[in-house]
């Protein structure tokens, strides 16, 4: 008999399932420090320097040495089975095409088949999940599960789907700054952005470094250290930025003075380790609870992502309509394929730029 797996498609409010059972592929990182080898020390070396946590790195190793090809895998979202795979591939790779999935760098890739199986599972778990009894459920584990090993007969020997094209390159200052010279921003704008970028990566990479232990960033941080320095950056002045405006995290004015008739954007922000899919409701709910007329954009952010929601006609998005890292600025990304606006950094950071929020 296979092994059964058990594998965690991310975790509240940063889950990616839908793309497993999209491309046919289930995924784990972190990915940053290039192809595992197991000959290889550079994720050795990361985990004696701490910049790599043992059981990240138990984990890529276990994904490489122990996952078979034929192996069985149940797909989870929180203790919930979601899907049900066969393991299609001969080993592992190290795919780019994930090292930016709402965030995280899960670039060590597995082929699956995957079948949804939606009513058998949702019969399956009408009360709790498949794994509520776990309270914490590692990312990749061994299990054993006899009330679905019953469908994995049923998953058909089919060809696998395709996987998303590469995302492009990741731009630095200067690239970046030619580009959206080239969409018509100033050049004193789009150099003084450039040097914005550049200092709020550099804190960026202090909090995720092993120098800092002291709980930093709070949410409370990430509107003045990395979000504001942002808006400045893109030209808007302090006045039209009001901080903790009607209990929203942040606002921006097209105008004065600073009311409801004048908001153009509200900002939603999380902590640095925060998912953001859960974010967007709240966000559009300050702009309907506080009668925000003018207010058709919501961004929320934890300081390296950012998600722009756009109003269309009378109804807010499900999806981004804009998305960009701080970290990965693209011309072009693949995590909203479906959205030709989403895959665009430029475009995202155009539309925060005051000539596109306050119009002619």
């Amino acid at each position: 008999m296979s092994n059964l797996w058990q594998i965690g498609a991310g975790n509240s409010g940063r889950r990616y399932n839908d793309l497993f059972l999209k491309h046919d592929v289930m995924l784990v990182g972190p990915g940053q420090f290039g192809p595992f080898d197991q000959d290889d020390s550079k994720y050795a070396e990361a985990q004696e320097v701490k910049n790599l946590r043992k059981s990240d790195f138990d984990l890529i190793r276990r994904f490489y040495s122990q996952v078979k090809k034929g192996d069985r895998v149940i797909a989870r979202a929180g203790h919930k089975a979601v899907a049900l795979g066969i393991v299609a591939d001969d080993q592992a790779e190290w795919d780019q095409r994930f090292d930016d999935v709402y965030g995280w760098d899960v670039s060590h890739r597995r082929r699956v088949r995957w079948q949804k199986f939606e009513s058998e599972l949702a019969s399956l778990q009408k009360s709790t999940g498949l794994f509520s009894s776990q309270k914490q459920i590692s990312t990749l584990t061994r299990c054993d599960r006899p009330e679905v090993e019953h469908l994995f007969e049923k998953i058909p020997d089919r060809d696998l789907k395709e996987l998303p094209k590469f995302p492009s390159d990741v731009l630095d200052a200067i690239e970046l700054g030619k580009l959206l010279y080239d969409r018509g921003m100033a050049f004193d704008v789009a150099e003084s952005l450039g040097s914005t970028l550049v200092k709020i990566n550099q804190l960026i990479q202090w909090y995720h470094s092993g120098q800092n232990e002291c709980g930093r960033p709070t949410e409370h941080e990430v509107v003045p250290y990395l979000v504001l320095p942002l808006l400045q950056g893109l030209g808007w002045s302090q006045q039209l930025v009001g901080v903790e405006w009607q209990k929203i995290d942040a606002a921006i004015f097209r105008r004065m003075p600073s009311n409801n008739e004048n908001c153009c954007l509200v900002i939603e922000a999380k902590g640095l380790w925060d998912g953001l899919q859960n974010a967007r409701e709240q966000a559009i709910r300050y702009v309907k609870e506080r009668g925000l007329v003018n207010c058709n954009k919501a961004l929320v952010t934890n300081g390296v992502q950012y998600y722009l929601y756009i109003k269309e006609e009378k109804d807010w998005p499900s999806k981004p309509t804009y998305y960009f890292n701080i970290s990965k600025l693209r011309k072009s990304h693949n995590l909203f394929s479906d959205n030709a606006k989403g895959k665009s950094a430029i475009d995202g950071l155009l539309e925060l730029t005051p000539s596109y929020l306050v119009g002619p």
